[in-house]
């Protein structure tokens, strides 16, 4: 890979780690401590806190565990457990994931924040016991809906569950998982993409590539391998044909691509390599200063899945 790519998405990491420690609530002796939300925990502008921003938890987690920024791994373990501990009793208190409307229950905040939360749980930054009331109410919502729509959401959730059923496997019952999982996988459209209002959108396919890389890591499913196939050679093929122009035939107008996946998939033994380099190239070989679809997200999107796909791709990238 070229050096240069490296340097571009270290400089633009190197950027948004401070953003993203900005947004989080820091003191230890606030009832607030690991609230992602500024607008609701410091300006008072919002009347709930949005829980799909929980996912700074993990983006932090994995922030601290660049080689840059390892003399902070304690302090910001400290604050990821925080964040999960904040989750867990917002769910327990309402019941609810928000993301815009109080009492939402939105699919995206309930899939995201989880998949996050059991993340960390994962990594061993905290104990499931301490929050294992708020993944069973989440594991319950999960199993009980389908989002057909925007299937990004979706395979976030499936992703969630896949950890669920890993961590704590009493939790599930392996049928009601392995019927989700195989109506997931067959929505997948033959030339790789999956439904997004009606459409493709490499953005959020990008997303899903993310989630299913989880998944496959977890499971070694070879459906969900030859899923991750497809999505790479869909998306490597739409960046290598309209370059920089891939957006504007997007169903849901993103302008982004998330790059853990793609560096995933680049480092897979079994995978297109050639096109996806070709890909990467246009994306992310940037001069330093250079402007370049990062630098249009904003917080809170550093705080949701993107900040932690780059933090994921770098860690990929170092630990090489």
């Amino acid at each position: 890979m070229n050096e240069k790519i490296l340097i571009f998405l270290k400089n633009r990491s190197n950027l948004f780690f401070p953003r993203i420690m900005t947004q989080v609530c820091r003191d230890e002796n606030s009832k607030f401590y690991g609230c992602f939300d500024r607008n609701w925990w410091h300006y008072k502008i919002r009347d709930f806190p949005s829980i799909i921003l929980q996912q700074g938890s993990y983006s932090i987690y994995i922030a601290s565990k660049l080689k840059r920024n390892q003399i902070f791994t304690r302090e910001i373990k400290d604050l990821a457990k925080a964040g999960c501990i904040f989750w867990n009793n917002r769910v327990n208190k309402y019941g609810s994931f928000e993301e815009y409307y109080p009492y939402e229950r939105g699919y995206a905040p309930l899939a995201f924040s989880t998949l996050s939360i059991c993340k960390l749980i994962n990594e061993k930054v905290i104990e499931i016991e301490n929050i294992k009331k708020g993944i069973e109410k989440a594991a319950f919502q999960l199993l009980k809906r389908y989002e057909k729509e925007a299937m990004n959401q979706q395979i976030a959730g499936l992703a969630a569950l896949t950890y669920i059923n890993y961590i704590d496997p009493q939790t599930l019952e392996s049928s009601k998982y392995d019927n989700l999982l195989n109506k997931v996988l067959n929505q997948q459209h033959k030339d790789g993409w999956f439904n997004e209002y009606d459409g493709p959108d490499i953005g959020y396919l990008s997303v899903s590539l993310d989630c299913f890389w989880d998944i496959y890591d977890i499971t070694k499913n070879h459906r969900v391998y030859s899923a991750i196939t497809k999505i790479t050679d869909y998306i490597t093929y739409v960046v290598n044909t309209l370059k920089e122009n891939f957006s504007i035939f997007n169903s849901r107008n993103s302008n982004y691509i998330l790059p853990y996946g793609l560096f995933k998939s680049y480092m897979d033994k079994n995978q297109n390599k050639k096109s996806i380099k070709e890909a990467v190239e246009t994306l992310f070989l940037k001069e330093i200063d250079e402007y370049h679809f990062f630098d249009s997200m904003d917080d809170r999107y550093l705080c949701h899945y993107l900040g932690q796909s780059l933090f994921r791709c770098l860690e990929l990238l170092e630990t090489k």
